[in-house]
């Protein structure tokens, strides 16, 4: 799950899977149709236009949730584009920049995104598997290119993710495994989001045999592309099942195996306890099936597969677009990536001592002209080498947080400050955080300040009248002249 605000740094006009108010922001792009990249679209409030693949409308326009369509109301805001091919947005702050929409090898539609303008090419993953096949086929555009910003999808960025099978492999562990069942022996496919169709291909042309799905199932994709008619089907007298457990073809007691997909790291299908699948799907407790079955199978990159695309593309700077863990995962992401030769190093510019308070981490480029790591010109968001836009300075809603916070703290009776975590997401560092106090403010609290502690009680009480004010007080102006940390949990 994305934990990237969407705001492009280089062309903040640009706002990429987040549709909740940016200031500044005129432009939307969406990668694909999971519901953790559409946040905000729901929301029919919602202006602006929208830029994505056919597929990706089609999936949007035509989803149900409780039997309404929450996103019919965007098509007449949807402008689609082909894949691989260039396209130009005019903007007023930055000019002519070219588009392009890049495969992502994620689900039906997802892309990823190439921009370039006058404040340099930046490229944006979305959610992608870069399988080391993939990339040699289909993204070669990006070997020719200087990249400078990549935001990058680090879903499964840890050590314990470090290899996954290629899909390839999956779909023969799939295949063998049918092949060696019981003519008899039905299957259900517990592939309940996009990204597992594939599977569905490889079945039904294996097998000669369609998939059954719900209405609402086979509604969405056949009206999202004319080949899933071929693999799909709503009679449900057939061996394989992607449909709803509560349709009455689903009572197949121990005849039928289901087929559950997940990332793991394990090479081989293995089975799972009753108890501990039906914990982790949506299955009814009182199910009876034959065996449940794990499929190694991700549409996220691994650890191996992330280091060798960063390598790949040799990016100045990088995002992590999923940090759950805030700045200690990016810590750890940043040592993880060094360890394995992705060459990642902290900001120039942090605050000293404190260079783990920055979510951008910058690559060192390995280019043979250049013997050398490139200066890093990039590290902060205000990079004076940037184009100036002709608007205002745009402000995230971090930005924003921010300043309703400090808007506050002066009201409480006490103050609450933690070290734990920045407000920020963005690479920027804590120093950005301090609250400015001009020099009128700052005499005025350096005549009330008290003595330090060696003064006694005494003094304390002479400037404040008692010492609980007196602490407060001190508490007060330690807030105003250092940098405030808040902790978001």
């Amino acid at each position: 799950m994305t934990t990237f605000d969407g705001q492009v740094r280089e062309y903040p006009v640009i706002a990429i899977d987040r549709f909740k108010p940016q200031a500044g922001v005129k432009y939307y792009f969406l990668t694909h149709a999971h519901a953790d990249h559409t946040q905000g679209l729901e929301n029919s409030q919602f202006r602006g236009k929208l830029h994505c693949t056919e597929i990706t409308a089609k999936f949007l326009l035509n989803k149900r949730i409780r039997k309404k369509q929450p996103f019919a109301y965007l098509r007449s805001s949807m402008i689609t584009h082909v894949e691989m091919e260039e396209f130009i947005l005019e903007t007023t702050e930055y000019g002519r920049l070219t588009i392009t929409f890049l495969p992502a090898n994620h689900c039906p539609g997802a892309i990823m995104i190439l921009i370039q303008g006058c404040n340099g090419t930046v490229l944006h993953t979305g959610d992608m598997r870069a399988e080391p096949t993939f990339v040699d086929d289909s993204l070669s555009i990006l070997e020719t290119l200087k990249i400078r910003h990549l935001y990058m999808d680090t879903t499964f960025c840890a050590q314990q993710f470090d290899t996954f099978i290629t899909k390839d492999k999956a779909i023969e562990l799939l295949i063998d495994l049918v092949q060696k069942s019981p003519k008899d022996q039905q299957f259900y496919l517990d592939f309940w989001m996009y990204g597992h169709e594939e599977l569905w291909f490889a079945i039904a042309h294996t097998f000669d045999s369609k998939i059954h799905v719900s209405p609402e199932r086979y509604q969405l994709y056949c009206s999202a592309q004319p080949s899933y008619n071929d693999i799909l089907t709503l009679d449900s007298d057939v061996r394989f099942h992607s449909c709803r457990w509560q349709s009455p073809c689903c009572q197949h007691s121990n005849k039928t195996t289901c087929v559950y997909p997940k990332p793991t790291t394990d090479p081989s299908m293995r089975l799972y306890e009753n108890e501990e699948y039906l914990l982790r799907t949506d299955l009814p407790r009182n199910v009876q099936l034959n065996q449940y079955l794990v499929l190694p199978f991700s549409m996220h990159s691994s650890l191996s597969e992330i280091v060798g695309f960063i390598k790949y593309v040799r990016p100045s700077r990088l995002t992590a677009t999923v940090a759950h863990g805030k700045w200690n995962q990016v810590e750890y992401m940043r040592n993880l990536l060094s360890l394995h030769g992705a060459d990642v190093f902290s900001s120039g510019n942090q605050s000293s001592g404190n260079d783990s308070s920055s979510i951008s981490l910058l690559i060192g480029s390995t280019d043979e002209s250049n013997t050398t790591q490139d200066t890093f010109l990039f590290s902060d968001e205000n990079d004076p080498a940037l184009a100036a836009p002709s608007c205002q300075p745009t402000t995230t809603k971090y930005d924003r947080a921010a300043a309703k916070f400090r808007e506050r703290y002066s009201k409480r009776k006490s103050i609450h400050i933690s070290t734990l975590e920045t407000l920020t997401w963005y690479g920027s560092s804590i120093e950005e955080l301090a609250v400015p106090t001009n020099d009128d403010d700052a005499k005025e609290q350096q005549q009330q300040r008290p003595k330090d502690n060696s003064s006694s009680r005494e003094s304390l009480q002479q400037v404040s009248g008692n010492n609980k004010k007196a602490k407060t007080e001190e508490q007060h102006k330690a807030a105003t002249t250092t940098p405030i940390v808040i902790c978001l949990d």
